[in-house]
């Protein structure tokens, strides 16, 4: 009825407190997967010590003090290849309810429907479509791919905030646990913090934010990961193919080629590539990468939680090898409920090719080391993506535009909707403009409107 305040939703898990409350259905679900799970470990479990008592790997307690041992060499014949983690609802970053009426300069991936109750479980067996896409192993005949185990591992590093040390020894167990060729081992992350409020960043030593507003909210320190570039690199140095297919640029004389083939095609590509330049012959180790970012569900059962993962693509290798999984680099993960601020989220990986730029890095080839050096050629996201990246309206704002300074035109009732009417006389975005609104935000701390007076002082 018009007057009375919106409905709330009453406090969580009481039907542990009040038998009269019925337990949720999501609930019930969730304890009678997990029992069953438990059942089925304990019936392996009762088989594969029965399995051992026949064989007489156990003495009773009578002959030997050695009773409860078992022996190392004998192997259990099965084990439950089902993973839970318990994940605390406020997992990497707090939540906030999504209103049903979103800004122009804004956007979410909330689903409309909510659960009856925020999950505290994930299932390994629940990530969607992780397994599907990728088919490296995490080792042969394994239940599970490599993409997935990862994923799980940074999710139980940021969901229990184990100190860096913690992490190197969990992951020097989990390579002694697997067997011998599995493809878990890689560079350890760099763990970097963040204000929950305001997202920006925090020193290593700091426990707190420094913004009076933040500390008067109460902001909590959350993390990121970064993910070493320079280490991933020079184990793609050390394989003969990957220095190999490098050389695909100088397979055609794209410097002199009219047709439009590949990225070797551009104006920008073509003055590295000329005789001296960064990419030319001279530097044929030298590569360019294409960065990437993407906000992403990995579970069918949450969807009160995102991953923003960075991916870099290196432009030199062949079309087909450029995105596959063997040479794709991962320099970021962002895990949160919440938008990443890129300002924040992107400067370790920009710092870093800027390192590889100017100081280069030292790698070992067949041939012997040799330093060479990376840059950042492009960037590609889409329009969601794009606006973050860009710290600019989101598409459907006014100003919007990356491209032109058109401000469209609201319609619709209480002019919900903006249009674009066609304009054959649009004003376009340069570089200097952009670059001069840039400044002027950046030293306003406010976004900058730009208006025609501003466009045509600037070009």
């Amino acid at each position: 009825m018009a007057g009375e305040p919106p409905a709330t939703r009453g406090k969580y898990k009481t039907w542990m407190l009040d038998p009269n409350v019925p337990i949720p259905r999501t609930t019930k679900w969730r304890i009678f997967n997990t029992t069953k799970s438990l059942d089925q470990h304990r019936e392996t479990s009762d088989a594969w010590l029965s399995d051992q008592e026949d064989r007489g790997s156990f003495e009773t307690a009578n002959e030997s003090d050695e009773s409860d041992r078992i022996d190392p060499s004998d192997e259990p014949s099965a084990m439950s290849n089902e993973i839970h983690i318990q994940v605390d609802p406020d997992m990497c970053s707090d939540y906030e309810e999504t209103s049903d009426k979103e800004d122009d300069d804004t956007f979410s991936f909330s689903s409309e429907s909510e659960p009856d109750e925020t999950p505290d479980e994930i299932c390994l067996e629940n990530v969607g479509n992780i397994n599907d896409e990728d088919d490296t192993l995490l080792y042969q005949n394994a239940g599970f791919s490599k993409m997935a185990a990862l994923l799980i591992f940074h999710l139980f590093v940021a969901e229990h905030k184990l100190s860096n040390r913690a992490m190197e020894d969990l992951i020097r167990l989990i390579n002694i646990l697997l067997p011998s060729g599995h493809k878990f081992v890689q560079p350890l992350p760099k763990r970097h913090k963040y204000c929950s409020v305001c997202k920006g960043s925090i020193a290593a030593l700091s426990n707190s934010c420094g913004n009076e507003h933040c500390q008067a909210a109460n902001a909590t320190v959350k993390e990121f990961l970064e993910i070493d570039l320079q280490k991933q690199l020079s184990r793609f140095y050390q394989d003969p193919e990957f220095v190999k297919n490098l050389h695909y640029r100088f397979s055609q004389d794209y410097l002199n080629e009219e047709n439009i083939l590949d990225i070797f095609s551009g104006s920008s590509y073509k003055e590295l590539l000329k005789p001296g330049g960064f990419l030319g012959s001279d530097s044929p180790l030298n590569l360019s990468f294409s960065f990437y970012t993407d906000g992403i569900n990995p579970f069918k059962s949450s969807n009160k939680q995102h991953l923003w993962p960075i991916f870099l693509m290196i432009n030199e290798l062949p079309p087909e090898l450029r995105q596959s999984k063997k040479y794709l680099l991962l320099a970021g993960l962002w895990c949160s409920h919440k938008k990443p601020n890129m300002l924040t989220f992107g400067r370790p990986v920009i710092d870093a090719i800027c390192d590889l730029h100017n100081n280069g890095m030292t790698v070992t080839t067949t041939a012997g080391e040799t330093t060479v050096h990376a840059t950042l050629l492009l960037s590609t996201e889409d329009l969601q993506a794009k606006a973050l990246v860009t710290n600019m309206k989101q598409f459907n704002g006014e100003n919007g535009c990356s491209t032109c300074l058109d401000t469209g035109k609201m319609r619709g009732r209480n002019s919900l909707h903006r249009t674009w009417p066609y304009n054959r006389h649009l004003k376009y975005r340069t570089h200097k403009s952009v670059i001069k609104c840039a400044s002027e935000a950046t030293k306003l701390g406010t976004p900058v409107r730009t208006n025609l007076s501003n466009f045509m002082a600037n070009t």
